[in-house]
């Protein structure tokens, strides 16, 4: 079953009522008839709820196995595993902003378009990052295509908090069930993944030459869901990795407490730096 499936049937559990709205929407009714009812409704309230940017919300519910959802949330009487299973998920957002307020970057309280230098930085940033993601799976270099993968979605989430975009429903989804063992998905699906996540860094950088801070906010919801998404078809919960980067991240601070610079203001290493471990949280070998 895909992620996207998986954060529905997390959305449905969390919420008792919308598992009975869909009881009642669906019950009584042959399989595909049920899958039909249960995935109008999920568009529908998803929208409502706000758990996907409307951009891309149809494109991601296509990946959706609705007759397994029909089957685990109203055939069966119960989704599985039991809402006691699962462990919060969390806004990785909140997690960048720690690293931006330790490191000085801003943050800004509303959605406003920062000064040209800092407009220009994080779009170097999103740039530099979004190529590393590039060549690493150009050389079909698995661990190092999911570092790059987090590595882009920690600058897209400061991205947003720097022009104060909130961006509230990236979270990290530890309860989803995950292919085992991680690893690349077939080439045809891979690179339709991979072109999906190009044309959501050529919209946003359309959306940056137009100053349009409502599609840079959409867009970077956008890119950020591609992500997440494409690592959980990798087998791979991408908040858990970003975790572990924002942990390397805070390591960077000077042996005094203070961040170190480079001259275009991106921060570097200090003594006290450890990398990520990307290979352990994945469960792969390096």
């Amino acid at each position: 079953m895909t992620s996207v499936s998986n954060i529905l049937l997390e959305c449905i559990q969390k919420r008792p009522f919308f598992h009975q709205e869909l009881i009642g929407q669906a019950k009584s009714k042959p399989l595909d008839e049920a899958a039909q009812a249960v995935s109008e409704w999920c568009y529908k309230t998803a929208m409502r709820e706000g758990w996907l940017q409307a951009a891309l919300l149809h494109e991601v519910l296509l990946q959706v196995d609705w007759r397994h959802i029909a089957k685990e949330v109203l055939l069966n009487g119960n989704p599985s595993p039991s809402v006691s299973d699962y462990r919060p998920a969390i806004r990785l957002q909140e997690l960048v902003a720690e690293f931006h307020l330790a490191f000085g970057h801003p943050v800004l309280p509303g959605p406003a378009l920062p000064d040209t230098a800092r407009r220009a930085l994080r779009i170097a940033l999103d740039d530099e990052e979004y190529k590393e993601l590039l060549e690493a799976e150009r050389r079909n270099d698995f661990i190092e295509s999911i570092d790059a993968q987090a590595d882009l979605l920690y600058v897209i989430l400061g991205h947003g908090l720097e022009y104060g975009i909130s961006l509230p429903h990236i979270v990290s989804m530890p309860h989803c069930r995950y292919k085992s063992p991680p690893g690349f998905p077939p080439d045809g699906q891979r690179q339709d993944w991979l072109k999906t996540i190009d044309w959501q860094m050529e919209c946003l950088q359309k959306a940056e030459s137009q100053d349009d801070l409502q599609q840079i906010g959409t867009k970077l919801a956008g890119l950020g869901l591609v992500l997440i998404s494409y690592a959980g078809v990798c087998g791979v919960d991408l908040g858990a990795v970003l975790q572990e980067v924002h942990r390397s991240n805070m390591s960077k601070l000077g042996a005094d407490g203070k961040p170190i610079y480079r001259e275009d203001g991106k921060a570097l290493k200090g003594p006290n730096y450890t990398p990520p471990d990307i290979a352990k949280v994945i469960g792969v070998s390096p």
